[in-house]
């Protein structure tokens, strides 16, 4: 668990679209590679991103291998997919409502 709110600062501006990314959609798991191409983050970069968010408690990762709901084949695999945890939706709150602030 985080110690300390992180400020919008402590963040890189990629990581700061990457939790807008998931709190347009905060309950639901998000396909990695949707989100790359949503926030032109490359995926690896992406899943260390979600890594760190998920370290401190903010995200929760769900690793490649499990069917994907609603895949149009049987057995069709997802990669990675990425989702806010509570605590992780209510610290995104107020770190984007604080990067969207003007300086000073």
């Amino acid at each position: 668990m985080l110690t300390r709110m992180a400020l919008p600062s402590d963040y890189p501006a990629q990581t700061l679209a990457v939790l807008a990314a998931l709190y347009k959609e905060p309950t639901h798991w998000q396909d990695g590679s949707a989100l790359a191409s949503q926030t032109a983050v490359p995926p690896e970069q992406l899943h260390a991103i979600v890594s760190q968010l998920a370290a401190g408690g903010l995200a929760q990762i769900a690793q490649p291998g499990i069917t994907r709901p609603g895949a149009t084949r049987p057995g069709q695999l997802a990669g990675a997919r990425y989702r806010l945890t509570v605590e992780g939706l209510a610290s995104a709150v107020m770190m984007l409502a604080a990067a969207a602030q003007p300086a000073g």
